[in-house]
């Protein structure tokens, strides 16, 4: 048996500065100076198996110097034919290993690389290289890399897990004993200071144009390049948790990339109490490059605004001024612009945090109700309400599965009274209106099955009115449950946006409600589609529209409820209203002129 203990001298690649955040507050600091330092470290072997990697050390006249935490997890591989694993012991500049092959060979390379993980490349918890072959080794001539999505990094340094270099040793005339072998770092690095944020942090990510991070990435140990194979187990976001994070900074590991002039980054904050804000930055003046072995720093201002309640998050994608950025939000006219109340019932059993905004029309409130899941509160409906109606004029929501997860937590009946308005306003439903009417929810009990008190909202009195019978229980039925079927297959980049009313014609007649007043009865009743697609950093690349308009609200409206399908532009005509008023124009416009069906 061949053994060699292996005195690694490593000349590590020089770190440079290499961008400046093109952002609103965004600084260089601690510029780089002219020529960054190379330096020796020796390595040495110990019993520790624990999966971990050098880390950096302070600044040292402008280059970032690396230390061996001393529990090193390293492979080495003899020619492609034997892999060999050990551990670094000792910590500092330098340490050593001990490593033994069962072969020999007179000439060829060795190869080392570290940190080195025996399970599956399809752990994403794994950082490094893993799932190194022989085999496989020699017949591709690259093995896999896992550039973790999710990091903790240290106060001074990037998580261990994402500190990944390699070496190569290169002999004609035998192995010998004593081996001096420069190592080099396979992926580049980031240092992010997060300025102007005076709450406790408790997650930062950060989202790239392109690939960065995950589980199938391929190094090229032939000469050392880094591929990135584009599948679903890579991402563009690296999560940072700020666990051991001091003032702010915090420092990442992320495969070679740039972000060229015109392209974004989106950095989304998450402090302690849920609350996430959101800055998205597009890199105006000079491409900010991650180059491999080297380190790249930029600052971002993201203030912690002293309007958004902390015990009270709101998603931001969604409702943080109310009536402004969700996508299908019809138009409608704000007495105050930009102003919206935010309160939670403390008569209300249903967990509801709402949002009210008051209209130049008297008789109507615009209402937002939304939910806590996962630490996080989140829209479920919104609504435009008219007291002479006693019902919504619209109601509009939104499905992606990755947030509004259907849980199917079924229908639970909690019918009541809508805690945001007046009781006085809406019908008395304890029981149904008289006649031959149900009591029609605008949003389905099916469409919000996340979590029981999200279900319990879709009850409130304001979400219904008087539908036909037949109709609600037949044909309108059939078109909940194929939105909610399609609604189901929409998560990641893609969303689909709804919004579903009444259409009142003139003449027309009225029912009672369970305290014998008067409910207007709709002429007819409306569903308006659109599935939008997003690109990484959270622009609206494209949109696909439809539209359903019943014939009437009768029995013998219920025909099939494909004869309804139509334009959104038709209903917009028929109810007067402009609906998505929030996606860009050009997709806007080209989607509401189509009738193509979705499901």
């Amino acid at each position: 048996m061949e053994t060699f203990r292996s005195y690694l001298r490593v000349l590590c690649a020089a770190f440079a500065l290499t961008a400046l955040f093109a952002c609103s507050k965004a600084e260089l600091d601690d510029p780089a100076p002219a020529s960054l330092p190379s330096y020796t470290i020796h390595v040495n072997a110990g019993t520790v198996s624990d999966e971990t990697k050098s880390g950096f050390g302070l600044l040292d006249g402008g280059g970032y110097e690396s230390y061996w935490s001393g529990n090193e997890q390293v492979a080495f591989m003899l020619n492609t034919t034997e892999v060999a694993s050990t551990t670094a012991n000792g910590s500092g500049k330098s340490t050593s290993l001990d490593v033994s092959f069962s072969a020999t060979a007179t000439s060829g390379t060795l190869y080392a690389f570290a940190p080195y993980y025996t399970g599956s490349y399809k752990d994403a918890a794994a950082g490094g290289f893993t799932t190194i072959t022989a085999a496989n080794a020699a017949k591709y001539n690259d093995i896999y890399l896992c550039i973790p999505a999710t990091q903790t990094p240290l106060a001074n340094s990037v998580d261990e897990r994402a500190h990944i270099i390699a070496a190569r040793y290169a002999f004609d005339d035998g192995l010998p004993e004593y081996i001096d072998m420069d190592f080099e770092h396979v992926i580049a690095y980031g240092k992010m200071t997060i300025k102007d944020f005076n709450r406790s942090i408790a997650t930062v990510a950060i989202t790239f144009p392109s690939n960065v991070a995950g589980t199938s990435f391929w190094y090229y140990f032939a000469d050392g390049s880094l591929g990135n194979y584009t599948n679903s187990n890579n991402t563009t976001t690296i999560t940072l948790n700020a666990t051991n994070v001091a003032d702010n900074v915090f420092w990442f590991g992320l495969a070679p990339t740039t972000v060229a002039v015109g392209d974004a980054l989106t950095i989304v904050v998450t402090d302690t109490d849920g609350t996430t804000y959101t800055k998205e930055v597009t890199i105006s003046k000079k491409a900010l490059a991650f180059e491999k072995g080297k380190v790249s720093k930029f600052a971002v201002s993201i203030p912690s605004s002293t309007t958004v309640d902390p015990v009270d998050p709101v998603d931001p994608s969604d409702v943080i001024v109310a009536y402004s950025t969700c996508y299908e939000m019809p138009a409608f006219t704000a007495s105050t612009s930009n102003k919206a109340y935010s309160t939670k019932g403390t008569n209300s059993t249903y967990g509801d945090y709402w949002l009210t905004a008051n209209t130049t029309n008297s008789k109507q409130t615009y209402v937002v109700h939304r939910f806590q899941y996962n630490s996080k509160t989140l829209r479920n409906y919104s609504m435009l309400f008219d007291a002479d109606k006693r019902c919504a004029l619209w109601v509009s929501t939104v499905y992606n599965n990755d947030v509004w997860k259907d849980n199917n937590v079924s229908r639970n009946e909690n019918w009541g009274y809508d805690p945001a308005l007046s009781q006085s306003i809406q019908p008395n439903l304890s029981k149904t209106y008289s006649g031959s009417y149900d009591r029609g929810h605008q949003v389905a009990s099916n469409d919000r099955q996340t979590t029981v008190l999200q279900n319990n909202q879709t009850f409130y009195y304001s979400n219904m009115t008087p539908q036909y019978s037949t109709l609600n229980q037949g044909q309108w039925a059939t078109l909940e449950n194929k939105v909610q079927t399609y609604a189901a297959t929409c998560s990641g980049l893609d969303t689909l946006y709804m919004v579903t009313g009444p259409v009142f014609e003139s003449g027309y007649s009225t029912t009672t409600d369970a305290s014998s007043v008067a409910c207007p009865i709709p002429s007819k009743y409306y569903k308006c589609l659109m599935k939008c697609t997003f690109n990484s950093s959270g622009t609206m690349t494209k949109a696909v529209g439809v539209a359903y308009l019943t014939p009437g609200n009768d029995a013998s409206s219920n025909t099939n409820y494909t004869n309804w399908i139509t334009t959104i532009d038709a209903v917009e005509a028929a109810t007067g209203l402009d609906f998505f008023t929030n996606v860009p124009a050009t997709l806007q416009t080209a989607a509401e002129k189509t009738k193509t069906a979705l499901f």
